[in-house]
Order: structure tokens, then sequence, then C-alpha cells
């Protein structure tokens, strides 16, 4: 089996460094509930505060991809890789605010 195939491993290794990330926060970013705080700060409601964030999230992602695909076929190799990385990133920390 080649080191670059995708396996259900390096999968449950890529979630568990996001929800990791998402809950203990990366140098330089807010933890998920610091995100969700400040967002439940500077809005008058929950669920306007929920809207938001989806939105900004989902901003993030987006800009990811569009990003990540600018330099072509050459650097695709790299480039899917970290956006996958990053929007596993951005969406656990999404999912991990949000109330249930």
């Amino acid at each position: 089996m080649s080191d670059n195939q995708l396996t259900e491993g390096k999968v449950g290794k890529l979630l568990d460094w996001a929800y990791e990330k998402s809950i203990n926060g990366i140098p330089g970013t807010d933890t998920a509930y610091e995100l969700a705080e400040n967002f439940m700060a500077k809005r008058d409601s929950t669920d306007n505060a929920i809207n938001s964030l989806v939105r900004w999230q989902n901003t993030k992602s987006a800009t990811s991809g569009f990003l990540t695909g600018l330099g072509g076929l050459i650097i695709l190799p790299v480039a899917i890789p970290a956006n996958i990385v990053s929007v596993t990133y951005v969406q656990m920390r999404t999912i991990e605010q949000l109330p249930i």
C-alpha cells in the first residue's frame, strides 16, 4: 500500500487533529469557545450569532478553496491536501461552537 493513499486511519488522524486544535486553538487563533463568545457578544440574539458565524465560516472555507486553486495544476499535489486540512479545521471549529 502506498503512503500517498487516503486511508481510514489518515482521515481519523486528520479529524482528531482538527478537533484538538478547535478545542485548544492554534497559536494566533481563538479556540472554538472564544470565537463563539466573540460572536455572541457582538450580536443581539443567539440565532443572529449562529447565522453570522456560519456565514463567516462558509466564507473562510470558500476563500481557502479559491486560494489553493490559484496555482493551477502545478501545485495541485500540495494545494488539495492543504485545502482539505484547512477546510476540515474551519468546519470542526464551526461544529464545536454550535449549541446542541
